[in-house]
């Protein structure tokens, strides 16, 4: 039985649809859409190569949020 279920293969990946959740935050709306918005860069550049590591992507958050 060969594999029919292939996931999302050679298609692009549309960022702006991951939605996080949230149990408890106490910031503001803005400032929680700016932190989401800079996490889902960091993760499109991962996606896209590049940054290599998690730790790449961390360096890349702290840097723009500081």
């Amino acid at each position: 039985m060969a594999a029919t279920n292939k996931v999302n293969q050679g298609k692009e990946k549309d960022f702006d649809t991951i939605i996080p959740r949230f149990t408890y935050c106490d910031m503001e709306e803005p400032v929680r859409k700016e932190i989401v918005d800079t996490c889902r860069d960091a993760y499109q550049r991962q996606y896209q190569g590049e940054f290599k590591y998690f730790k790449d992507m961390a360096q890349h958050i702290k840097k723009t949020l500081d």
